[in-house]
């Protein structure tokens, strides 16, 4: 029996990770160490928590119910792990108990970072990172009166909002020039910094705090130009520090985090690094969706799979003090050829879009936007901006028309939640394996919509309409569609049939030559063509009602190919000259948009809805217009025969 697989970390990565595994390998045994009493919690909610706008029941990970469940899951609260032995594969816990593994999984995330300045060991300082930090503050609010928040990213503010609504004087310091630096171009920062003072919050910007003051218990900060300010609480919210600690001690090399390749390999044989404690080509993620990109991959590759990881294009997209924002990619335009930004900006609202090479490479707002993820998507996957689009956001702060944007048009791969890393397809196979699915039964199973909620509207419009489900009989209808398209290739590519060269044996130009018998293959065809359009009758006359309209397509359909054979006998592969050449043309043209159409009806399922759309209506239009000129070029071609 294999030794089990260990994960370290029961934090959102570890816990995917385990998830991710068991969709491809079911049975294989896990044992999962977590350094903290808590159950599972979502850290994404805390401050949600931390203002009493959430509970603790709306914080449990829908993912630890799962693994709670799986017998071959065996899992370790509150018990950190103390040594990495490489060379005999096994890890020492803190109660002393010695366990080996066939593979290691190290998740063991972040801490605070507290920079190192006089007075922080004073009491009152307190950081915001996981559920001890959250007790310890809500236990302070009750005496606190002004409070300091050092980071003006996106925890210290969501920290600061917490703090807020105990009626408490709150005064954000950022050393950057503007807040959320990091996701945010200084116009937008600014803009931020507006709402966020409106909410009665204190914001300094450009200052950063050089000493904490006070004998036991803080009593002021004092910043970078010398000015003091009171204060009787101080939370560091500025940002994290790998926890690399571990591997260091046992021998894998560590940089920023913990040194990962494509596989996310260690130096060290079996054991792996991923979320925010891993390093990957120098560059670590604070966010948890690249983690779980992080996760996804290794399950795969551990699984015997061909899956890398290339890095991540992180993305953010929250309420930050009650202000949406949107952030992606480059933040500034940057200093190389073909690189251009485009601004909208319009009352409380700023949209930027940074393009090089034709491609959006950075994205950012303040304000709700509705194109946000896709947006995303197009950064994701590198996908063209054309012209018309930036003139068109440039009016009116839109890339998209309203018919290509609805979530419904997104790729399968794009992310429908970004917080938890779903993409579009996992929630449609979610909805289309149930006769009727909730969103409610669709966040509960995937996990999309549990941490910030904005994408629920995408949800919801993806629970009320599933994809476009495959056509009946659509596989009889590609056949003949393919068939059709052979016969009318022989017809446009191949010369025409040579004369024979004796008379003393049989030769089949007698089919297209002989008058008797070009008559026969003549009127076949007319009899056909008038047989084709019953389909249309069958479409238009209601009292029609004599088989389904999918079984009239591929009848349709086949006596198309029979039509095609009969012209190719009637006219021996030849275009012949004016109106006969152009009765061939008409007659092929109205083939071959019509084995467009069906293709596109056949694989409509395939498409997304906005493609299938666009290609039927084209090449329903254009089978349409092919076939008007034949009646008269038929008629014409008649007359000519029998008058002539």
């Amino acid at each position: 029996m294999s030794e089990p697989i260990i994960v370290i970390g029961t934090g959102p990565v570890g816990l995917r990770f385990v998830a991710e595994l068991r969709k491809h390998q079911p049975s294989v045994e896990i044992k999962l160490f977590g350094n903290e009493p808590w159950t599972p919690y979502n850290r994404v909610k805390l401050s949600s928590l931390l203002a009493k706008d959430a509970n603790w029941d709306e914080l449990k990970s829908i993912e630890w119910q799962k693994i709670t469940q799986d017998k071959n899951v065996r899992t370790y609260l509150n018990c950190p792990i103390d040594l990495i032995d490489p060379a005999n594969q096994t890890v020492l816990d803190a109660n002393g108990e010695q366990h080996s593994y066939s593979e290691l999984i190290m998740a063991v995330g972040s801490r605070p970072y507290i920079p190192n300045i006089s007075g922080r060991q004073l009491s009152g300082v307190y950081s915001f990172r996981d559920m001890n930090d959250v007790q310890a503050l809500l236990a302070r609010t009750v005496r606190a009166r002004h409070v300091c928040v050092l980071g003006g990213g996106l925890l210290g503010l969501e920290t600061a909002k917490a703090l807020r609504k105990f009626h408490t004087q709150i005064t954000v310091v950022q050393r950057a020039g503007h807040l959320m630096n990091n996701q945010l171009d200084d116009v937008a920062g600014l803009m931020l910094q507006q709402s966020v003072e409106q909410m009665n919050i204190n914001v300094e910007c450009g200052e950063g705090v050089i000493e904490l003051l006070g004998e036991q218990r803080v009593e002021a900060i004092k910043l970078q130009d010398g000015r003091i300010i009171a204060c009787d609480t101080v939370v560091f919210a500025a940002g994290i520090v790998p926890n690399k600690e571990l591997a260091f001690k046992s021998g894998i090399h560590v940089g920023r985090a913990i040194k990962v390749d494509h596989h996310l390999r260690t130096n060290q044989k079996h054991i792996y690094a991923i979320g925010e404690c891993a390093e990957y080509q120098n560059t670590t993620y604070g966010l948890v969706a690249p983690g779980f990109e992080q996760a996804a991959v290794l399950a795969a590759f551990l699984s015997g799979q061909a899956a890398a990881y290339l890095g991540s294009t992180t993305a953010t997209e929250l309420k930050v003090v009650g202000e949406q924002v949107f952030s992606i990619g480059e933040v500034e335009k940057p200093r190389r050829p073909r690189a251009d930004e485009w601004v909208f900006q319009q009352g409380n609202l700023y949209r930027k879009v940074i393009i090089e090479s034709g491609k959006i490479i950075g994205a950012q707002a303040i304000g709700a936007w509705s194109e946000a993820r896709r947006v995303q998507e197009h950064v994701v996957a590198g996908r063209s901006i054309w012209p018309w689009h930036l003139w068109k956001f440039r009016q009116s702060g839109e890339l998209f028309s309203d018919a290509d944007s609805g979530v419904l048009d997104w790729p399968n791969e794009a992310l429908v939640c970004q917080c938890m890393a779903v993409p579009k397809s996992t929630i449609v196979n979610c909805v289309n394996a149930r006769t009727s699915c909730t969103q409610a039964q669709v966040i509960s199973e995937t996990g999309a919509g549990t941490v910030c909620g904005s994408c629920k509207p995408l949800i919801a419009e993806l629970c009320g309409s599933q994809t476009t489900q495959a056509s009946e009989y659509w596989q009889a209808l590609l056949n003949t569609s393919v068939v059709s398209l052979i016969l009318s290739f022989l017809l446009l590519l191949m010369p025409a049939i040579a004369v024979a060269d004796s008379v003393q044996t049989f030769s089949f130009e007698v089919l297209w030559t002989d008058p008797l018998y070009k008559q026969i293959s003549g009127f076949t065809l007319l009899a056909l063509s008038i047989l084709l359009a019953i389909v249309s009758l069958r479409k238009r006359v209601k009292q029609f009602t004599w088989l389904s309209f999918p079984t009239w397509r591929v009848v349709h359909s086949s006596l198309a190919i029979v039509a095609l054979f009969a012209l190719l006998l009637h006219s021996g592969l030849s275009f012949g000259v004016n109106l006969n050449q152009a009765l061939m043309i008409s007659f092929v043209a109205t083939a071959i948009l019509g084995i467009v159409l069906a293709s596109v009806i056949s694989l409509e399922h395939k498409l997304s809805i906005s493609q299938a759309k666009m290609l039927r209506k084209a090449s329903l239009w254009g089978h349409i217009l092919a076939v008007w000129p034949l009646p008269v070029l038929l008629s014409f071609h008649i007359v000519s025969v029998y008058y002539f």
